[in-house]
């Protein structure tokens, strides 16, 4: 049973009515504060309630929540508006829990005006309504308590997908948000960029609110918004120095109104205060960038309008610019169309992945509490490995979840474990297919070269992906993004597995396949193993050539492969015969010699005890091969063995049983190829 503290008592001798109607939330809270406050010509009681052990459980709460007592006959706007100003003000700033707010009306009709209100509204606190006449006749110790539970547990408080305009719903990104603060107090320029919806509008936005907050003049321009794209340099550049003089509230001076539109803008950016900086922030740059494809009149307009900005930046430096999209190429190109890029070397440029355990344990427990949720440390693990702390695909992903657990009808709270997550996994990602295509859409129409990198990885082609990404430039933009995991003597792979499904599924569908793994076309594959067998037997004698340097173990000595004109005089197959003898040569080749060095060196087991250890990547490849062999030539395989087979079969085939899949014995020499190739490149890493 709670308690009213003694300061309060006061306030409850001018408004004795009011204590009936707090008697029943003394079942859950202390009460520890009371006030009357009167803002946008509304009349409010105030109290602050510290909820007990129940409550906080419950409900998750974690500081004191306000009550708020309005006894009008009608709600209006004005009303939530002072609430919302009561909870902005001290003491409750800091104090109380700055996401929802408890109200007691008297109005029949409050439930529907804070539906939709709330509707209207959807960054705004969330209300949570007791009628005056059911506090004052009900006597049931768990009222409260059903009332909170009834409309907190109703809500699907991760169901959002738009930038945030305020904190309420902002989490993580503290340090980029700090590091951007800092660049507008001293005039420096800064670039976010990112995958779709990882929250870059939402930093913007909050820079803005700070910088304003602080007094600073702050622009923000949506790039993809016709009336912005649409524009010619001068036009935008006019529209820009216009926002100024109308922030400032000063005209330009007589001599300025004739000239250039690039010397009206540098006399705007003069006549601000001098202790104020000046911040314009570019969102969706790729829209007015010589990438453009809506508008191709940026292609040249780009480098008059930046060239403005830098002029004018050199000269005055109270003057900033943030610009995000999804890619910094527009930054990092030295020339556009034959003349220096004026933002070439002026912008450093940070990147938006995904949110840290830390950022999304923290999101999960804020919305899922307050929807009597209670996601489990492995349950966020999980959420965090399948969608790679991507902000709107892991709420997407909580809040179909969250439609599961109301369809079950579940009583909340309830927690929710790892293994729920995973057995109504394929149905919820189902659901939320669409906004994977979202998350890519800006790479694949702006950067088809990446997003073809992309493909490669997705569709089980790691093998070009490898050899191409020896070119540093392909994917570093694709592991900025926190898109793609590389660590040294390791294979790539995507981080984001439910994007790698969808990628190569599209690819699939686009190309009229009903496999969604790459396959090689039949007209290429004479030279595609040609290729591949060669390299592989050239790196492999480069790889000893560097093993002596390394310490590891060494492989089938100066030489490289045994065998090795065998090895390549292998030819494309169709049948299980030629797969019979296609991996019974790459085992006499690749896997037999290293038994032979193990027995040499009296080292049992050489391939699964050294090799594993020092080159795991290649011992994968070595190890599928002995397992094909053993399962082709029908030879005795020990349950271990056995569950490996299915393992490396369900990785080849994609899940797929072996008859589901057309032209199977190919696949699966490809297969052993590409990851022999991937094996002895993470093993180059690995020394190197």
């Amino acid at each position: 049973m709670g308690t009213i503290h003694r300061g309060v008592e006061g306030h409850l001798r001018d408004y004795n009515h009011e204590v009936s109607l707090l008697a029943p939330f003394l079942q859950g809270f202390d009460v520890t504060w009371a006030s009357r406050r009167r803002h946008y010509n509304t009349e409010l009681s105030l109290y602050f309630l510290s909820p007990l052990s129940g409550s906080r459980d419950q409900f998750g709460f974690s500081s004191e929540v306000m009550l708020a007592i309005n006894l009008g006959p009608t709600m209006q706007p004005r009303v939530v508006q002072a609430i919302e100003k009561c909870l902005g003000d001290e003491p409750a700033k800091g104090r109380v829990d700055q996401t929802l707010f408890f109200l007691i009306s008297s109005d029949t009709n409050a439930e529907t005006f804070l539906r939709e209100y709330t509707s209207n509204n959807a960054q705004s606190r969330i209300p949570v309504l007791f009628k005056r006449e059911s506090l004052t006749a009900e006597s049931d110790s768990w009222f409260v308590r059903n009332v909170i539970a009834d409309q907190l547990f109703s809500r699907d408080l991760f169901d959002y997908a738009l930038p945030l305009d305020n904190d309420l719903l902002f989490f993580g990104r503290d340090a980029i948000v700090a590091e951007f603060i800092d660049a507008s107090k001293k005039s420096e320029n800064r670039g976010l960029f990112g995958l779709r919806k990882t929250g870059k509008t939402s930093v913007l936005k909050k820079l803005e609110r700070l910088s304003k907050a602080a007094g600073n003049i702050v622009l923000y321009y949506d790039c993809k918004n016709p009336a912005i794209r649409n524009l010619r340099w001068d036009a935008l550049l006019e529209r820009v120095t216009n926002d100024i003089l109308l922030t400032i509230q000063r005209p330009l001076p007589g001599n300025a109104k004739g000239a250039h539109v690039s010397d009206q803008f540098a006399a705007a950016i003069k006549l601000a205060p001098r202790k104020k900086t000046v911040s314009l922030i570019f969102d969706e740059i790729e829209y007015i960038s010589p990438i453009c494809k809506l508008d191709p009149h940026w292609h040249a307009d780009f480098v008059p309008f930046w060239q403005t900005m830098w002029s004018t930046q050199s000269e005055q430096r109270r003057l900033s610019f943030f610009v995000a999209g999804v890619n910094p190429s527009i930054i990092e190109m030295d020339t556009v169309q034959g003349v220096q890029n004026p933002m070439f070397g002026i912008v450093r440029v940070a990147y938006l992945s995904g949110f840290s355990e830390r950022e999304l344990k923290m999101m999960l427990d804020h919305f899922g509490n307050r929807m009597g949720l209670q996601f489990s440390s492995d349950a966020a693990r999980y959420l965090l490995e399948r969608y790679g702390g991507h902000p709107l695909i892991t709420r997407m992903a909580c809040s179909a979840a969250n439609t599961e657990i109301s369809i079950r009808g579940v009583k909340r709270p309830v927690k929710v474990a790892r293994h729920f997550l995973a057995e109504t996994e394929e149905e919820r990602e189902r659901d939320i297919e669409f906004y994977s295509r979202h998350v890519i859409s800006e790479l694949r129409q702006f950067y088809p070269a990446e997003y073809e990198m992309l493909e490669m990885l997705a569709s089980g082609n790691a093998a070009d992906f490898t050899e191409l990404s020896m070119e540093p430039e392909y994917t570093k933009h694709l592991r900025e993004y926190g898109l793609i995991t590389k660590q040294p003597g390791r294979r790539p792979g995507i981080k984001i597995p439910v994007l790698e499904k969808f990628v190569a599924t599209e690819r699939a569908r686009r190309n009229g396949q009903s496999f969604p793994k790459y396959v090689v076309p039949k007209d290429s594959r004479t030279r595609w193993l040609r290729v591949r067998v060669g390299k592989i037997l050239q790196d492999a004698r480069d790889l000893e050539k560097i093993i002596g340097k390394s310490g590891l173990a060494s492989l089938y000595g100066p030489n490289g492969i045994p065998e090795a004109e065998r090895f390549f005089s292998l030819v494309p197959i169709s049948d299980a015969p030629q797969f019979d003898h296609f991996i019974n040569v790459c085992n006499r080749c690749l896997v037999e010699p290293l038994n032979e060095v193990g027995t040499a060196r009296g080292i049992g087991d050489y391939l699964g005890r050294i090799i594993r250890s020092d080159y795991p990547e290649l011992w994968y490849a070595l190890e599928r091969i002995r397992i094909y062999r053993h399962n082709s030539f029908h030879l005795a395989l020990r349950q271990r063995s056995d569950e490996a087979l299915q393992k490396f079969l369900d990785v080849d085939l994609g899940g797929r049983r072996v008859t589901q899949v057309e032209e199977v014995h190919f696949v699966l020499q490809q297969s052993v190829i590409d990851n022999l190739f991937i094996g002895i490149q993470c093993a180059i890493d690995r020394c190197g």
